[in-house]
């Protein structure tokens, strides 16, 4: 969040702004989503030409453009054209989130890029070694007994429970 920004007054009633909320929905199905070329800046821009008659700043989307025009320079293909709203087009339904079957007993750390994490003051040698192999991680004996780690994904999830254990009898005898 970077600022408020007002763009124009809605000169519709509640009913007819829903109405219009829920048209647009269907046109902006999650698997349509795209970092670059169908966000939800873009929603944003669709959503305020319906209701007020104008768009959104173009300061508000100009990354994703720029990024957008480099995956075209480069031969990438936009799913900014007509089939961005077919289902399973970009984003989330690309990378397999929307139908990504779970293990049953929630381990993640199939998704998880091991080489991309980080664990801060642990006391360990190779913390994300450890964590890979299920083993215990100590927090520092000479720092903060806090961790902090790091789990970059392979691609989304939505983690709806993390479980941190604690044993008794490794805690710290002081």
């Amino acid at each position: 969040f970077y600022q408020t920004v007002d763009v124009a007054p809605c000169r519709m009633s509640k009913e007819e702004a829903l109405r219009t909320i829920q048209e647009l929905r269907s046109q902006f199905p999650a698997s349509s989503y795209d970092l670059v070329s169908r966000n939800c800046n873009h929603f944003s821009d669709a959503l305020c030409r319906r209701l007020c008659n104008q768009g959104i700043p173009g300061w508000v989307n100009r990354l994703a453009g720029l990024g957008n025009a480099v995956r075209n320079a480069v031969g990438g293909t936009s799913s900014g054209s007509s089939r961005a709203v077919a289902e399973g087009a970009g984003g989330p339904a690309a990378t397999g989130l929307v139908a990504r079957a779970t293990p049953v007993d929630g381990d993640l750390s199939s998704e998880v890029d091991w080489a991309g994490v980080g664990v801060l003051n642990a006391a360990e040698a190779d913390p994300a070694e450890s964590l890979r192999g299920h083993s215990v991680v100590n927090s520092d004996s000479g720092g903060s007994p806090e961790l902090l780690i790091l789990l970059p994904f392979v691609s989304p999830v939505k983690l709806q429970k993390l479980l941190l254990e604690v044993k008794e009898q490794d805690r710290y005898a002081e």
